[in-house]
């Protein structure tokens, strides 16, 4: 039973009464009161503007229930096909070298932009502390040529957005993964650009994988035709883990270039297709130079060191064919023609035939 005057009573319930509505979780609700408040305004003029755009509102075809799940028109297909081309155009699906990096970007995803040097924030930090006679330098700047245009006095870069953040932000270091971050390791020289896959094995100190080629003819209309193999060939290549104790064995010395007897315990060849396989059609990939590798290990003894060590075999030379594929890479080569086996095995990531250019 209330025993209190009334008078009493109204002034607690009143002194209760703003102490609840002032209390911080008081304070919060009427926030986010506000906030909700202030959201839906904007979401109303928002909807009012794209309103505007869009036409007057009450447009018949906007709120006609009968146009529910009906076919598009026969221009409004056309507009989405062009959507579409739009969106997967070459242009925007273009990629380019960045000047700094040296990395492939995408031009849409990584922003790659075109800008003159003269307007890359803190340049400066682009000039590498250690030079090298054949470094490319732009104004004592360290770039990738493929990203650079020299349109007379303006030299022209293609930057990425991951370096041009970098160089925005305070500091003296250059990009992380810019080649003036001591990541420049410059062009590969002519003696090893043109160097084949046995050739490279041939010269190689380690043997991590060994590799399975498997080849066979383009389709050329409704039929595979072996004839041209050399100029028309798809493929695939799987590569497995070598067990190390393998490599010991297969190593020693430091005799270069490998006998090539070597080749036929790194390299496994099938071809899948009716009729021989003529060595001709395989030259150009399975190639050995006697002189090209004799080449190679001449630069490489001279310029890298893990090659510093090696001695050039005369006799390992005399055992490599002039310009032939070699009968160690031929003795290990298998034909099957169980052609069924080439739309297996390629489905889904090797081009279809209709696909295929000329």
């Amino acid at each position: 039973m209330n025993c209190a005057p009334s008078d009493q009573v109204d002034f607690l319930r009143r002194a209760a009464l703003e102490k609840r509505t002032s209390s911080p979780r008081a304070t919060v609700l009427r926030k986010r009161r506000r906030e909700d408040e202030a959201h839906h305004w904007w979401t109303v003029q928002r909807l009012n503007e794209e309103d505007d755009e869009e036409g007057p509102p009450g447009d018949e075809d906007d709120y006609d229930p009968s146009k529910y799940l009906a076919l598009p028109t026969e221009e409004e297909r056309k507009e989405c096909y062009r959507k579409f081309y739009k969106a997967t155009s070459s242009a925007t699906l273009a990629a380019g070298i960045c000047g700094i990096c040296a990395r492939e970007c995408r031009a849409m995803d990584e922003s790659l932009q075109k800008m003159s040097l003269d307007d890359i924030p803190n340049s400066h930090r682009l000039v590498p502390r250690v030079l090298h006679p054949a470094h490319d330098l732009y104004s004592n700047r360290l770039l990738q040529p493929e990203a650079v245009e020299v349109d007379g006095p303006r030299t022209i870069v293609s930057v990425c957005l991951a370096c041009l953040d970098e160089l925005r932000k305070p500091g003296d270091k250059p990009p992380q993964y810019s080649l003036a971050n001591r990541l420049w390791i410059g062009r590969i020289l002519w003696q090893l650009q043109v160097l084949t896959f046995p050739e490279q094995l041939l010269i190689a100190h380690l043997y991590p994988r060994v590799f399975v080629f498997k080849l066979f003819p383009k389709r050329q209309g409704s039929v595979r035709q072996a004839s041209g193999l050399q100029n028309a060939m798809r493929g695939n290549v799987s590569t497995y883990d070598m067990p190390m104790d393998g490599i010991s064995t297969m190593i020693q010395g430091n005799l270069m270039p490998r006998r090539p007897a070597v080749l036929a315990s790194l390299i496994t060849v099938t071809f899948i297709g009716l009729g021989d396989l003529p060595k001709a059609w395989i030259h150009s990939t399975f190639r050995v130079r006697r002189k090209v590798v004799h080449d190679a290990l001449l630069w490489l003894k001279e310029n890298n060191p893990y090659y510093a060590e090696i001695d050039i075999s005369a006799s390992h030379l005399e055992e490599l064919p002039e310009d032939d594929v070699p009968e160690e890479v031929m003795d290990i080569i298998c034909q099957s023609d169980d052609v069924g086996m080439i739309e297996q095995e390629s489905a889904g990531y090797v081009p279809q035939d209709n696909d295929e250019g000329s």
